[in-house]
C-alpha cells in the first residue's frame, strides 16, 4: 500500500495534510483510540477540524482512496 499512498501524496500532498502513524507506539494511543485503528494497514481521512470523514481497514484500491480524497477538496 506503501507506494499508492506515496503515489496519492505526491499528487493532493499541496492541498491535502498526509500523516503516517506507528500503530505500535504509545506516544500514539490517543489517536488509535479516537480513530479506532484496530487493524494493519488502516487508513482515515480526517477533516479540518479532526473529525472522521471515513475509515479503511485493509488493502484499500487506490481507486477508493483517490475518489474519497477528491469529494473532501470539493
Amino acid at each position: 500500500m506503501r507506494p499508492v499512498v506515496n503515489g496519492l501524496k505526491q499528487k493532493y500532498g499541496n492541498r491535502i495534510r498526509f500523516a503516517d502513524l506507528d500503530f505500535n507506539d504509545k506516544n500514539n494511543r490517543d489517536l488509535v483510540e479516537k480513530f479506532r485503528i484496530i487493524g494493519h494497514p488502516s487508513f482515515v481521512l480526517v477533516d479540518g477540524q479532526g473529525n472522521l470523514v471515513k475509515r479503511w481497514i485493509g488493502i484499500v484500491q487506490e481507486s477508493d482512496l483517490e475518489g474519497a480524497l477528491t469529494q473532501v477538496l470539493k
